[in-house]
């Protein structure tokens, strides 16, 4: 009997680094499906309507912030980073411009992926006729819906940026919410379906870093403030030891 927490400690810390990841990926996948259904089965149609009764369509401002969601925007952004970062021999950017290219790109993809797959309505179609629900493999623009692209594309591009400016992380987590939330008030897409984006892009800017620091340890793309201190202390060291 006294022996049974020293097992457990035992079996707990026996665990590799890859179960630990799976086991997380899981547990997080488990929530925010909860949180998408719930949101779908009483939030969308609710929100929906007050964005309806509102128009805050009228507002260039909205229409402005929701287009720095299209993926091309952040892809061609990021490949004229890595570019000239690259000729600069400026290597850590290089690499976030490139983890950049990688999140939102797949991310990106398998959203595409999913919205045929799934085929939920767009709320449009709901005002028009009142339909809300599900068409399995369709590609029409009306049953597309879920989950929103550009809600993906803001959770994979503000995941990257706060994984390379870990201080300013509350500040880009923030943009990336409005920018995502923008899809529901112009009633291009439910709440379920931002949320889902969100989720999706954020993942994958995790996923990207993650498999990058564990398989190619030695070219993985340092956070900014912490390349900042290793300069520094490197410079310290010089002045010293001359």
């Amino acid at each position: 009997m006294g022996d049974e927490p020293a097992i457990a400690a035992r079996s707990t810390s026996s665990r590799s680094p890859v179960q630990t990841s799976l086991t997380r990926v899981f547990v997080f996948a488990a929530v925010i499906s909860v949180i998408v259904v719930v949101t779908h089965l009483t939030l969308d149609v609710p929100v929906a309507r007050i964005a309806w009764a509102y128009n805050p369509a009228q507002f260039m401002i909205l229409r402005l912030i929701t287009e720095t969601g299209e993926g091309q925007w952040w892809l061609g952004s990021a490949a004229i980073v890595f570019v000239i970062a690259a000729l600069m021999r400026r290597h850590n950017l290089a690499r976030w411009a490139a983890l950049m290219l990688i999140a939102v790109g797949t991310s990106g993809v398998l959203a595409n992926v999913i919205k045929v797959l799934v085929g939920k309505t767009r709320p449009a179609l709901f005002f028009e006729t009142e339909r809300f629900g599900f068409e399995p493999w369709s590609f029409t623009h009306h049953y597309n819906s879920f989950p929103s692209g550009h809600a993906t594309t803001f959770g994979a591009g503000a995941m990257v940026l706060a994984l390379a400016f870990p201080r300013a992380r509350l500040l880009f987590f923030a943009v990336g919410l409005v920018g995502a939330l923008t899809r529901c008030a112009l009633l291009a897409h439910y709440l379920s379906d931002v949320l889902a984006g969100l989720a999706l892009g954020g993942s994958f800017g995790c996923a990207s870093i993650h498999v990058w620091r564990r398989y190619f340890a030695a070219s993985a793309p340092i956070a900014f403030a912490r390349v900042a201190r290793i300069e520094t202390a490197a410079r310290d060291h010089t002045v010293t030891t001359q």
